[in-house]
């Protein structure tokens, strides 16, 4: 029964993973999830107390989840179905633990799925919901970590939840999240003196690193948060070199670029004032996220990257001719992901910066109406006081202007 229960869900999935890669079947995979989640219900109602199915039913509910709603990598868009399906395999998997002991694997399942699930709710601005998923995480990756001090992958585990908690109280500007990445940094550490030829591993300590450096940045420590960021930079360089055909390498170290120009230029937070510098970082960042956005048309990860990158530059460079387009263009890359993903928080955050800055930019050059337009487009996206004062003063500087011209 265990053969066939692995059989039907790996040849559903593996169905599921041909899809995803093809044109004009997002009809055919909603229906082949449906048929799946059919399936495992079917054998989850038969399954009684065989260990060995429920384990089989757990990664496949997981699995279920994923295909159905985990961002950051190719999804249906159906977080609402991701939930329900993780938290059924979570309702399994505890099942499953009263039949037996704990192991390695058991928990490392739920803490993924906790992941998962706090994953999910932070994207869609539910902090509270999401803080207690990532400290459940937390908790079982201490767990972990004390029960298998010699595996590296069990030790890692706590530096992965640590860098969740860490940049969403980045994001809410908690000061709990120095300490979080702090614990991620020494947690990667100690990962690789297990492992120190593990790539994973190494570019896990690269993000660990830039997080520390983003810290030092708010800490007002501007060069030695910049040291943290090459020294991050120079590692994911190191990883790339070994696998230069590898994405997610190479949208590290063009993150990594973003945050350098950030430091050294970014108007919109304390800098060391070299645009110069920023610019060549932006130039770095654009010449790696540009193929990664073309090579897969479906990864809006990688659109979402690139109309940062795009916003960074036009900000950064706002005196050069390349300023306006760069803006315009990023602002149609995210009504093109907010249109896929309307309850993405992100995505509509960073377009309402961007609108913002165009409306910035049109105010300088004197289209005060088209500024007032920018600036409604970045209260549609979301509510913004000092925008909105914007436009108040926009608009009585286009009466005083009229008034001139009469």
């Amino acid at each position: 029964l265990t053969d066939l229960v692995e059989l039907g869900r790996t040849s559903l999935f593996e169905v599921q993973g041909t899809l995803e890669r093809l044109p004009g079947a997002l009809q055919a995979r909603r229906d082949i999830i449906v048929a799946t989640r059919q399936y495992l219900d079917g054998l989850d109602a038969s399954a009684k107390n065989d260990p060995a199915v429920l384990a089989m039913l757990v990664t496949g509910y997981t699995q279920t989840g994923d295909v159905l709603g985990y961002p950051g990598a190719p999804n249906l868009g159906d977080r609402k179905g991701a939930i329900e399906a993780w938290r059924k395999a979570r309702e399994i998997l505890s099942r499953v633990e009263t039949l037996q002991a704990a192991t390695k694997r058991t928990q490392l399942q739920d803490l993924g799925l906790h992941q998962r699930i706090g994953v999910v709710q932070e994207s869609e601005g539910n902090d509270k919901a999401a803080l207690q998923e990532y400290t459940d995480a937390l908790r079982i990756a201490h767990r972990l970590s004390q029960d298998y001090p010699d595996d590296a992958n069990a030790v890692a585990q706590t530096g992965i939840i640590e860098h969740n908690l860490g940049s969403m109280l980045t994001q809410l500007r908690d000061p709990a999240a120095g300490s979080h990445i702090r614990a991620e940094v020494q947690a990667y550490e100690r990962t690789i003196a297990l492992a120190p030829d593990d790539l994973n591993h190494r570019l896990g300590l690269a993000s660990a690193i830039a997080g520390l450096g983003q810290t030092l940045i708010s800490e007002h420590h501007l060069d030695e948060g910049l040291a943290e960021f090459r020294r991050a930079l120079a590692i994911r360089e190191s990883v790339q070199k070994l696998k230069p055909t590898d994405g997610i390498a190479s949208s590290g170290i063009a993150k990594t670029w973003l945050r350098i120009a950030g430091i050294l230029a970014g108007p919109w937070q304390e800098n060391l004032g070299d645009t110069k510098g920023a610019m060549e970082a932006c130039d770095k960042a654009l010449a790696l996220y540009e193929p990664l956005a073309v090579a897969d048309g479906s990864n809006r990860k990688a659109k979402g990257d690139l109309a940062m990158a795009l916003v960074y530059a036009g900000v950064i460079g706002r005196r050069t001719p390349d300023s306006l387009p760069r803006l315009r263009r990023a602002a149609g890359i995210l009504a093109e992901l907010r249109k896929a993903d309307p309850k993405q928080l992100s995505y509509r955050t960073d377009d309402a910066t961007t609108h913002e800055y165009i409306g910035h930019a049109l105010r300088e050059a004197g289209d005060l109406t088209g500024a007032i337009a920018e600036y409604r487009l970045s209260l549609e996206a979301k509510d913004n006081p000092a925008v909105a004062a914007r436009i108040v003063e926009s608009e009585r500087r286009l009466v005083d202007v009229a008034a001139q011209r009469r």
